[in-house]
């Protein structure tokens, strides 16, 4: 037993040290999915996804994050796994100002968001985030540009 205590500390040091923090600095987009794919996130796991989303993180930690009709700009920071964009202005996409009634009416979703939590995988930034009105959950998952 005295000779696997040591071997145990050094085990118990060994997991405890912090991960190398990954580079998440760059361009991303959707990630590409297929219909079967889509139709197991709608019809089994209850999940909507998004199409058109960009996000561009610089190395001066700002962020602009372009969805369907929204383009957030502000700070982002890395939080272990988790990526925090600190919204500061939202603003609409361009193509829908030729909309009639668009300014008068605007869509009612993701407009006083002031913060987005993306989980940082291997290959991809993942945010999900549920849908009280829908009673659903909605996933937006990005990879980087090549």
């Amino acid at each position: 037993m005295k000779q696997l205590f040591p071997f145990l500390i050094v085990l118990l040091f060994l997991s405890c040290q912090s991960k190398p923090k990954t580079n998440v600095v760059g361009h991303y987009h959707n990630k590409d999915r297929s219909f079967f794919s889509l139709a197991w996130l709608k019809f089994i796991k209850n999940t909507s996804t998004t199409v058109g989303n960009e996000l561009v993180l610089s190395e001066d930690h700002r962020f602009t994050y372009a969805t369907c009709s929204n383009v957030f700009q502000g700070r982002w920071e890395q939080e272990g796994d988790s990526l925090l964009l600190y919204n500061a202005t939202n603003g609409r996409r361009q193509r829908h100002l030729s909309i009639p009634d668009y300014h008068a009416n605007p869509p009612n979703h993701r407009t006083s968001i002031d913060t987005f939590i993306f989980a940082i995988t291997p290959k991809t930034l993942v945010e999900k985030t549920y849908l009280k009105h829908k009673s659903k959950w909605l996933m937006v998952e990005l990879e980087a540009m090549p």
